[in-house]
């Protein structure tokens, strides 16, 4: 059945139908003119807003409905994981062809819910529309977090050490597979990285930890690249960094993809982008005590550089500093 056969009421009482209960800061959600939420006590609120562009951000061939939404999800997630908060509440704007299948939408809401469920989050509305153009999804997510515990991207200071939250390039090395109509099923590497791709997990609650331990001076999601993202806290904070090679995270499974293909793990470590990971700018009398939070909480943390005075990015191998140009993905390039 096609979404212009039941209407616009119709397509709003089927997602309203599949989707979960409301959290009880919940007074009004989908259906009405606007939702209608009580903030906790003591928080403020967090927002951040992402769209989806078919043939931009995914391909309908090659994700499924599921894997779309889910991926949406987690792309926003880490956007608040990123200031230090929790994800709470969603809203999902849809811009879709008269002949899209209401089974189609019923799998992208899976997909969105399937992700909402491990973090307690609710769909509270959105907004839907036809179009002659490609498919268009916009999650704007809201979170909450205590204000002492904000970590934006301006305040890094020289000496801090950076960090990052888990091992980089798997995604890349999924997307070097799907655009190059790679097969994967067979080998267990090759699933791994495109699983990172397709349907990858946010930095479930480790910005959270890193932001209550009070050493975080300025935090981004590596979803652009590391470079990207790294020059944007650079940037912002009128400082340069200092990446180790000998110390970044590299995934064993984009290691190993990169073995079997011939190509250099290190450009999708570096300028990949869509590990969806947190890097973070530590105060240096601080890092064992973060180090230490954050294995108690079963989550990685790998030491790769720190912030200096000097504008710019640099890496160091062997003794050897060499300047970085950094790349990654930019919608207008």
């Amino acid at each position: 059945m096609q979404i212009k056969e039941i209407g616009e009421e119709g397509i709003i009482k089927a997602i309203k139908s599949i989707s979960q209960a409301e959290a009880s800061q919940v007074l009004i959600g989908i259906g009405d003119d606007a939702a209608v939420i009580r903030p906790e006590s003591g928080m403020v609120c967090l927002y951040a807003c992402h769209m989806l562009v078919e043939n931009s951000h995914f391909l309908l061939h090659k994700s499924t409905p599921f894997q779309i939404g889910y991926k949406g999800v987690s792309k926003s997630v880490a956007d608040i994981e990123a200031m230090g908060g929790a994800s709470r509440f969603l809203l999902v704007g849809l811009s879709m062809a008269t002949d899209t299948s209401a089974q189609f939408i019923k799998e992208l809401y899976d997909g969105i819910y399937a992700a909402n469920a491990k973090g307690g989050i609710s769909v509270i509305g959105g907004d839907i529309s036809d179009c002659q153009g490609p498919l268009t999804i916009s999650l704007t997510i809201i979170g909450q977090g205590a204000e002492e515990n904000l970590t934006p991207i301006n305040a890094a200071r020289a000496g801090d050490v950076l960090v990052v939250t888990g091992p980089l390039g798997s995604a890349a090395a999924g997307l070097h597979l799907l655009l190059n109509d790679i097969s994967w099923e067979d080998s267990e590497a090759f699933r791994e990285v495109m699983q990172k791709q397709l349907q990858p997990e946010p930095p479930w609650g480790k910005g959270q930890t890193l932001a209550r331990s009070a050493a975080v001076t300025a935090m981004t999601d590596i979803s652009d690249s590391l470079t990207h993202n790294l020059q944007k806290i650079c940037k912002a904070s009128n400082k340069g960094a200092l990446l180790e090679l000998k110390d970044l995270p590299i995934a064993k499974s984009a290691q190993m993809v990169a073995d079997e293909l011939g190509c250099n793990v290190l450009d999708w470590v570096l300028n990949g982008g869509e590990d969806f990971e947190l890097l973070a700018c530590v105060r240096p009398e601080q890092l064992s005590r973060v180090q230490e939070l954050m294995k108690q909480n079963s989550y990685d943390i790998y030491t790769i550089g720190r912030i200096i005075e000097e504008p710019g990015l640099f890496i160091r191998s062997e003794g050897e500093t060499k300047t970085v140009s950094p790349q990654g993905f930019d919608h207008f390039r």
